[in-house]
C-alpha cells in the first residue's frame, strides 16, 4: 500500500505504449486529463455517474443552490473530458482498440453529467428570475434525452465489446430511466406546465 499521490503522467504514457501500443505524448495526456476529470481526491468519483442519471426537478433546485466550487467542479470536468477526448483521437491503437474507444466514449459521457449540471443551474437561474423560457428549455432537455440515447447505443456496443454482455440487461435500465425523465420533463417545459419542488 503507498498512500503517496499517484504518478499519473508516468503511468499514463507507459499504459498508452504498452496496452495501446502507442508513445504519441498526447494520448498518455489524454489519458491522466481523464484520470483527473473527476478531480484529485476520490470524493468525486461517483457525482458524475449520479449527475449522468438524475431527474431533472430533483437536481435543478440542487444546482440553483450550487456552491462556486461546486460549479468550478463541473466546468473543470467538462474541460478535461472534452480536452482528453480530442487527445486519444490522435492516434489508432495499434493494440485493444476497443477499449481506446471506451475511453474515449468515458470522456463524452464525463462531458454529458457536466453539461447536464451546469444547465440545471441555468434552469435554476431563470427560475428564480422570472425568465424561463419554456419552449427554449424544453427543446434544451429533448436534446439531452437524445444525446443520453445515443451514448446508450454507444456504451452497449462497447461493453459488449469489451466485457460480459448479460450485465446489459441491468445497465439498460439507468439509461432508459434517464431517457424517460428527461424526455417527461421536456414535455411539460413545452406546455408549459412545470412544477419543481423549492421553486
Amino acid at each position: 500500500w503507498k498512500p503517496e499521490p499517484i504518478p499519473f503522467e508516468a503511468y499514463s504514457a507507459a499504459f498508452a505504449a504498452q496496452f495501446f501500443g502507442i508513445s504519441e505524448p498526447a494520448v498518455g495526456e489524454g489519458l491522466t486529463l481523464l484520470a483527473r476529470a473527476q478531480g484529485d481526491t476520490l470524493g468525486g468519483f461517483t457525482k458524475a455517474r449520479k449527475m449522468s442519471y438524475s431527474n431533472p426537478k430533483e437536481q435543478i433546485p440542487v444546482m440553483g443552490k450550487a456552491s462556486d466550487d461546486e460549479l468550478a467542479f463541473w466546468r473543470t470536468m467538462k474541460e478535461r473530458a472534452e480536452r482528453g477526448c480530442i487527445l486519444l483521437r490522435k492516434n489508432r491503437a495499434l493494440n485493444n482498440a476497443d477499449y481506446l474507444k471506451s475511453h474515449d466514449l468515458a470522456a463524452r459521457m464525463l462531458v454529458f453529467a457536466a453539461d447536464l449540471a451546469l444547465q440545471y443551474r441555468v434552469t435554476a437561474e431563470a427560475i428564480a428570475a422570472g425568465k424561463l423560457d419554456t419552449k427554449k428549455e424544453a427543446e434544451t432537455y429533448a436534446a439531452f434525452a437524445d444525446r443520453q440515447r445515443e451514448l446508450w447505443k454507444e456504451y452497449s456496443a462497447t461493453y459488449e465489446a469489451t466485457n460480459r454482455p448479460v450485465n446489459l440487461r441491468y445497465l439498460v435500465i439507468a439509461f432508459d430511466n434517464s431517457i424517460k425523465v428527461l424526455q417527461a420533463f421536456a414535455e411539460e417545459l413545452k406546455h408549459g406546465k412545470v412544477s419543481i419542488p423549492g421553486n
